[in-house]
């Protein structure tokens, strides 16, 4: 069970987050202006710090003077249960925070073995601290606090809860390590394979290109072939009609000379008759 003024738990809460974990079945006391709103609400107070196995009286300033959190703790205090009251200072100095039964509880608790109440001295409680700190961070601050309440719940050392902690964050730190570890390499191998296929994509666009202008000069190499083909059965045909041509004149220029010759003769032939 959670003792403190409706502002204090809210306090304890930013202070220290994961307290609400370590007790989510523990009932929440509000403040006296809140309590004077049931006139039954005393009763389930009662009944809860009966139920309760320990009682967590949250401190500051506003708790001191606060009447039903004394009244809780001397009605824990009478359950026999003194040694089951935990204490979680959220603000201000100890001697300005603490409940006066508070103190009260260690004297009595104190006094138990010696048999008198007379010759009690004033001891401070001992309380998990949340308050700022300059030598330690307000995480480690919290953390701490949360293992020390916890270590009395669970009625454990509060070394080795620490202890366990530490080694559940190793682990955790680990665990993302290793997360980290193969998300990056999986960017690394995707990066790799990314580039190779561009690579290849890049060559083959290349290879393309170079088949495609390839294939541009074998076409063009065709054509002009092709022409130089038509060209030359066009010159051979010229050739060929030039011959055909000179070899009649050739053939009209011996029948003209021998008919000429013929006339010659038979003109002589003429004159000697």
């Amino acid at each position: 069970m959670a003792s403190s003024g409706n502002r204090d738990i809210q306090d304890s809460e930013a202070a220290c987050p994961r307290l609400g974990s370590t007790s989510s079945a523990a009932s929440r006391f509000l403040d006296e202006e809140e309590l004077a709103a049931s006139s039954d609400l005393s009763r389930e107070i009662d009944r809860a710090l009966v139920r309760a196995r320990f009682l967590i009286v949250v401190c500051s300033r506003r708790t001191r003077e606060s009447q039903w959190v004394n009244r809780e703790i001397v009605r824990f205090r009478e359950l026999g249960r003194h040694d089951r009251i935990l204490a979680l200072l959220i603000d201000g100095e100890p001697h300005e925070a603490f409940p006066i039964a508070l103190g009260e509880i260690r004297r009595a608790a104190t006094a138990r073995g010696e048999g008198s109440l007379a010759a009690l001295e004033l001891i401070e409680p001992l309380a998990s601290d949340v308050r700022p700190r300059k030598d330690l961070t307000a995480k480690v601050v919290r953390t701490r606090a949360r293992l020390r309440i916890l270590a009395s719940l669970l009625e454990v050392d509060f070394d080795d809860l620490r202890q366990r902690e530490a080694e559940r964050r190793r682990s955790q730190v680990m665990q993302f390590t290793i997360a980290l570890g193969i998300l990056l390499v999986g960017m690394v191998a995707g990066s790799c394979e990314y580039l190779r296929q561009r690579r290849a994509t890049h060559a083959a666009e290349i290879q393309a290109d170079k088949d495609r202008r390839l294939a541009l000069a074998e076409s063009a190499a065709a054509d002009a072939a092709r022409r130089n083909e038509a060209e030359a059965k066009k010159n051979a045909e010229l050739a060929k009609q030039n011959a055909a041509t000179a070899e009649t004149l050739k053939k009209a220029q011996e029948e003209l000379t021998e008919q000429q010759r013929l006339a010659r003769v038979k003109a002589e032939s003429e004159r000697a008759w």
